[in-house]
């Protein structure tokens, strides 16, 4: 059951398959796309970024029509708010009609051999998800707009739980051919009080006798990357506290990073795979990577990850100066400023439509000598109409 994390280059040399062998393979394998992070609504009442998060879903929404997907999992935070607006969720019902279509109610389990028996439309696509701490339920009866989106038959809607004092999770079973996978699903809880229950027996992953292939958790929580990225230890899962030698994939949402591959945790004989979010959401150098989806094979023998690489990315442009690496030893004159704009403009070309369509993220910052001075508000005004993050 190891898998292969980088995809495998088709030997041209290799035998063609018999239909035969063709049909024998796609009934005894298991295909998921895997995105989480898609921030629904992020920006939308900015005039130029509006409507990005919703370009970058249909783009990902679409790749399973290509790609024989069988089902899509997505791991958290598919809206950027629980309460989304109005508008909001309409866009995103819009982009689901027309890609993913609605299914029938499948309870505690996905035959995708019986697939076309629970399609309402001509497109429909099985959509598992947990909520993250963007959409997580809220309010009296902790509800939210993914409970909209599974009562109108999009999604199928796992990992939330009305008591939180001691969970028994139970798996979803995903079976297709002689290929079954016991998917477990947890939405997002704070690290702190989910470390918590862990260590203290509060939380029970149920093993059923149901000869699954792969067992695999969803989740989506702060993830520890060393004591000098992202968040302490403290308040990120700790993986110790999973029961050992129990998963062998861990699919991981919340950290926005993109990997291209499986994450090899020999420590814990797992693997984790991070696809990270499908829009940027602040301006840093790890969210300024490319963006990825996944999509997972699953066979009896192995499974290999797929790395799909999204179209739809803003260029993000960070970057350090001094006055002096900018205009050398000349002297400050009045032109100064438009010096500057001149110079970053040409270097970036932020003013050349016909080579990138969108405007791109930028992130100056200028650090002055003694005696130096600049206007900085003239700055941002003078680059404000070439770059999408204004202010």
């Amino acid at each position: 059951q190891t898998p292969n994390p980088k995809p495998q280059t088709p030997n041209p040399l290799r035998r063609c398959l018999y239909l035969s062998d063709l049909k024998y393979v796609m009934m005894n394998e298991i295909r998921l796309l895997i995105t989480t992070d898609n921030h629904l609504g992020f920006k939308e009442n900015d005039c130029v970024r509006e409507n990005d998060s919703f370009e970058a879903l249909e783009e990902i929404l679409g790749i399973p029509s290509e790609n024989d997907v069988d089902a899509i999992l997505i791991l958290g935070d598919l809206f950027h708010e629980s309460n989304t607006s109005l508008s909001s969720l309409n866009k995103c019902m819009s982009i689901m009609s027309r890609k993913i279509g609605r299914t029938k109610e499948y309870g505690n389990g996905l035959d995708l051999s019986k697939a076309e028996e629970l399609k309402l439309d001509f497109n429909s696509i099985p959509t598992i998800i947990i909520h993250g701490n963007h959409d997580l339920p809220t309010g009296q009866y902790k509800n939210g707009s993914l409970d909209i989106l599974e009562n109108a038959g999009y999604i199928k809607y796992l990992g939330k739980f009305s008591n939180y004092e001691n969970l028994n999770i139970t798996p979803f079973v995903i079976q297709k051919g002689d290929v079954k996978i016991a998917l477990y699903s947890l939405g997002y809880i704070k690290d702190v009080r989910l470390n918590y229950m862990l260590r203290n027996g509060k939380i029970l992953f149920r093993e059923e006798n149901i000869g699954a292939h792969y067992k695999i958790l969803m989740i989506h929580q702060n993830r520890h990357k060393g004591s000098r990225l992202g968040c302490p230890a403290k308040n990120c899962l700790d993986l110790s506290t999973l029961p050992k030698n129990f998963f062998d994939l861990i699919l991981w949402g919340h950290e926005h990073q993109s990997y291209s591959e499986f994450i090899t945790m020999e420590e814990f004989d797992t693997y984790i795979y991070q696809p990270g979010s499908s829009i940027p959401t602040s301006i840093s150098k790890m969210e300024a990577l490319d963006k990825y989806v996944g999509i997972i094979r699953f066979s009896s023998k192995e499974f290999k990850l797929h790395p799909i690489k999204l179209e739809f990315q803003r260029r993000m442009i960070i970057e350090d100066f001094t006055l002096k690496d900018l205009l050398g030893e000349r002297e400050k004159s009045e032109n100064t400023e438009l010096r500057i704009v001149n110079l970053v403009t040409e270097k970036y070309q932020l003013t050349d439509s016909s080579v990138y369509k969108l405007l791109p993220l930028v992130r100056f910052r200028i650090f002055l000598e003694d005696g130096e001075e600049l206007n900085s508000l003239e700055l941002e005004m003078k680059l404000e109409h070439m770059v999408a993050n204004k202010g």
